[in-house]
């Protein structure tokens, strides 16, 4: 009886083994079926990493440039938004939908893209004065709803204030920080215009309101720039923001 009992649990014992080496076979297969670059990872890697990555064929992807939150008002149809936009004027698709539509002309009702220029210097305003809204006064422009030659028909201007912020600190601060730019202040309005222009040297103005005549080469323009004049190679974001084919425009 005793010699029964032991046999048959030796072979109840040989069965499991089979099993446990079956399965153990299936797994090993299954995970050399599976592809060496699907192990993705987004940290910072260090010389000794790339080694191994070298080595293990992983894929490593860069975490994506932080946007800068910009809020903004439309004076004109009191609409408010919240946008993502990149310092260097880059917005996702949807994003750059909802930012032609916001900035759309307001006596047409037609858009118009904003050029990335013009967000670079919307997101720099945007990013210094991060807690305040950005009141906007004028963006898109549909022809002749503007100057002859104005940028607001390319979309290449935009109109605003910052709430709460002087508008002649607005206006320097615009000034000094950027090149291939236009920035105009009409304090009997209220408001600074700002645009992006390619190619074409940086013009300053002062006018009471946009009826007015503009006085060019004010003297705060001057003063603005004078604590930077000594760096002739100061780095300019909107210049940065556009590509050589653009400039050439």
């Amino acid at each position: 009886m005793t010699s029964r009992i032991s046999r048959k649990a030796l072979f109840v014992g040989f069965l499991g083994c089979l099993v446990v080496l079956s399965l153990a076979s299936r797994r090993s297969a299954h995970s050399s079926r599976l592809p060496s670059t699907a192990l993705r990872s987004v940290v910072s890697p260090t010389p000794s990493d790339l080694e191994v990555v070298a080595r293990q064929r992983i894929v490593i992807e860069p975490l994506p440039n932080p946007g800068v939150t910009v809020r903004l008002k439309n004076i004109n149809t009191n609409e408010t938004g919240t946008f993502e936009v990149g310092k260097d004027g880059a917005a996702r698709p949807a994003q750059a939908r909802d930012l032609a539509y916001f900035f759309r002309c307001r006596r047409t009702g037609r858009q118009m893209p904003i050029a990335p220029g013009v967000l670079v210097l919307l997101a720099d305003v945007a990013q210094h004065w991060p807690t305040r809204v950005i009141e906007v006064v004028s963006g898109f422009r549909a022809p002749p709803y503007g100057a002859a030659h104005s940028k607001h028909f390319r979309g290449h201007a935009i109109d605003l204030r910052v709430r709460g912020v002087r508008t002649a600190k607005v206006r320097d601060y615009l000034w000094r920080g950027h090149h291939q730019v236009g920035v105009g202040h009409y304090p009997g309005e209220n408001f600074v215009h700002m645009d992006w222009r390619p190619g074409e040297p940086d013009t300053a103005w002062t006018a009471a309101d946009e009826a007015g005549t503009p006085e060019y080469h004010p003297r705060w323009a001057k003063k603005a720039r004078h604590i930077r004049r000594s760096d002739p190679g100061q780095f300019s974001p909107a210049l940065a923001a556009a590509s050589p084919s653009v400039r050439a425009i």
